[in-house]
Formats: C-alpha cells, sequence, structure tokens
C-alpha cells in the first residue's frame, strides 16, 4: 500500500549571507552583474520594439542572443526572461 504524502509546494526558506569576496572575487561579480543588467535591459528593449510580453516567447526568440552576446551562465540568462518577484519583507 503507498501511503498518501503531501507536499507544500509554497513553502520556501530565505537565508541572506554577507558575501565577503577578495578583491579578485568582488570585480567578477561586478562584471557578471554589469553583464547581467545589459541582458536585461537589451531584453526589455526588444520585448518594447516588437510588442511581446509573453516570458516564454522572449525566452525562445533571444535566450541564445543573451547567452552569447552577454557571456551570462545558463542560470542568470534563464533569469533574465524569468524573473523572480521581488520579496516584500526586508
Amino acid at each position: 500500500m503507498r501511503a498518501n504524502r503531501r507536499w507544500c509546494s509554497k513553502e520556501r526558506r530565505v537565508i541572506q549571507i554577507k558575501l565577503a569576496p577578495n578583491t579578485t572575487q568582488a570585480a567578477s561579480l561586478d562584471a557578471t552583474m554589469q553583464r547581467f543588467n545589459a541582458a536585461c535591459n537589451w531584453v526589455a528593449e526588444h520585448a518594447l520594439r516588437h510588442q511581446l510580453a509573453n516570458r516564454f516567447k522572449l525566452h525562445k526568440l533571444y535566450y541564445y542572443d543573451v547567452r552569447n552576446t552577454f557571456d551570462l551562465p545558463v542560470n542568470l540568462a534563464c533569469v533574465v526572461f524569468h524573473p523572480r518577484r521581488r520579496d516584500a519583507t526586508p
């Protein structure tokens, strides 16, 4: 017999940590953030120009362009198209 299990998919854990990067790591993080912001702006411009609001269509159309143009890792390239909501709590 199989037991019925309920999984709560809404549960979320938030962990806040303070990064203490060295100079090289800080420069790398800053460069990555700059490329990520540029990619978000680039996609927003294309979305407005072509009047596209569907994030899945945007992802399908521009994913490889974002990866190649902005040299972003896979997880950041996906977040460009699928932004997370900001948590309202501090």
